[in-house]
């Protein structure tokens, strides 16, 4: 079992919490054996067929996925710092409401980390605090949240290597494609909240949730990437509304 942090957009946390998303496919990287031969591994599409399918490689493989279940992986979102008359506070661009940093007791959404402890080296509050007592600082990139400023906590349960383009229906929705209403089809993930709200009345949206998912894969990994068809790893995972190190002892 291993920690690890993990990258999700502003919609993807929302579909998080909403209860909407228990999956995500992480492209699979160029390791092992073969790196840097072309006959073995592309640099645009990661694993190829001769790696994948290869039985000698089942060790390399089994090395080479970076999950596994029972792993844990602590969610970094965009993030800001900021001040208020009760002090120090933090808020998530997925989300509006800012949160008193030394008010969080796991109520307000189950974080609840105490940050006078060292639980990450080069992380504890002390050393963020200059940036806390300012004024409202500027949104931060997720690549720079530390452990202690995460919310959320994923629980791997299944890992599936497979190409992108075997991903079903049920799997698009679970990867957080909305559906109507109306349940005539999908809401477009590519665009805002409400402006996929609003250009359903002119017929925008997917009729199925796989065209709604390779939308938005392309929107991420830039275009052709759907197309590219790469070897991924399907990660299912349980919600956990807490911060890593306030998991209960015995849910992992």
């Amino acid at each position: 079992m291993t920690d690890r942090p993990i990258i999700f957009s502003a919609p993807m946390v929302r579909a998080l919490l909403d209860g909407r998303k228990t999956q995500t496919r992480r492209v699979l990287g160029n390791s092992g054996p073969g790196r840097g031969r072309s006959n073995i591994f592309s640099a645009q599409i990661g694993w190829s067929d001769s790696y994948v399918l290869d039985p000698g490689n089942a060790n390399w493989r089994e090395r080479d996925t970076p999950y596994a279940p029972g792993d844990r992986l602590w969610v970094r979102e965009a993030w800001q710092t900021g001040t208020s008359d009760d002090g120090p506070q933090i808020s998530y661009r997925a989300t509006p409401d800012y949160f008193e940093i030394d008010a969080w007791d796991g109520e307000d959404f189950g974080v609840g980390p105490s940050f006078n402890e060292g639980r990450c080296p080069g992380a504890t509050f002390s050393h963020w605090l200059p940036d806390v007592l300012a004024d409202d600082g500027p949104w931060r990139s997720p690549i720079h949240m530390p452990r202690w400023a995460s919310r959320l906590t994923l629980l791997v349960t299944d890992v599936r290597v497979q190409r992108l383009q075997e991903i079903s229906d049920d799997d698009a929705r679970a990867e957080g494609i909305e559906p109507l209403k109306s349940g005539r089809g999908y809401y477009d993930p590519t665009v805002s909240h409400d402006q996929s709200r609003s250009i359903v009345r002119f017929g925008q949206y997917y009729s199925l949730a796989t065209h709604a998912f390779s939308a938005l894969w392309d929107s991420i990994h830039g275009p052709d990437a759907w197309d590219a068809n790469p070897w991924v790893a399907a990660i299912s995972f349980t919600v956990h509304r807490c911060n890593i190190d306030t998991m209960e002892e015995g849910t992992w």
